[in-house]
């Protein structure tokens, strides 16, 4: 199992839009849903907040489901899957019930379901969609570095370096004034530098059994200074 570092300090994150995708039973006397965005990769919450159940239909638990696997996510407060990412956040004495994702990955996009165990049922679908990093905007003749790190690989893995879809072959290189320096050991790792940064474009990092990595710069008339981690 391999996974691809896409670290890129303050510059980029990842986008979490969450979106109300549909109401269904009488869920909508009990929930108020929000729509949120999120700039940041690393750690994420979205809420479903629960009106306060009548004594007639007695005490109540809330629980996430993710809908793609039937997986259940959280019972109450606690976490009912063995992936760690996983939590739920209950404040105190308050009908708020968060699902936190830590280490927001593009596979965590999709439908995700609110449930109050009532009788009948009342639950609220949401569609979360993981829309990846966002452009960069880099001063024209800005010097940049993207490093690309592959790691728990398995054996040794090659790396290739794409502009716009196409492979960053030694004369393309040498007219952007771009150097790749590769290590191997303990994992691989690949540099890509570029002395003065001068067109725009996308850069994809593709592993030889992996899934590609990829940012967008964009240029900007100017002068200055800049150093890029990917």
């Amino acid at each position: 199992m391999q996974s691809l570092g896409l670290t890129v300090g303050d510059f980029a994150q990842k986008f979490v839009t969450l979106v109300d995708k549909k109401r269904i039973q009488t869920a909508e006397r009990h929930f108020n849903l929000r729509t949120k965005e999120a700039r940041q990769a690393k750690r994420m919450q979205f809420k479903a907040t629960c009106k306060k159940l009548t004594e007639k239909e007695g005490t109540s638990s809330i629980s996430w489901v993710r809908k793609r696997d039937k997986q259940i996510l959280t019972i109450g407060e606690h976490a009912y899957t063995t992936d760690a990412r996983f939590n739920s956040i209950h404040l105190d004495k308050s009908d708020i019930w968060n699902l936190e994702i830590r280490d927001t990955r593009e596979d965590d996009s999709g439908v995700y379901e609110c449930q109050v165990n009532t009788e009948p049922k009342m639950s609220l679908e949401i569609q979360l969609n993981i829309l990846g990093t966002r452009p960069l905007y880099i001063k024209s003749g800005s010097p940049v570095n993207l490093t690309c790190h592959v790691k728990e690989q398995v054996g040794t893995v090659f790396l290739l370096w794409y502009l716009n879809g196409r492979l960053l072959d030694v004369d393309e290189k040498k007219r952007l004034g771009i150097d790749v320096f590769t290590d191997f050991e303990p994992t691989t790792i690949s540099r890509l530098f570029i002395a003065k940064l001068s067109e725009s474009g996308n850069f994809i990092c593709q592993p030889s059994y992996a899934k590609p990595a990829n940012i967008t710069l964009k240029v900007l008339n100017g002068e200055g200074n800049l150093f890029l981690q990917l």
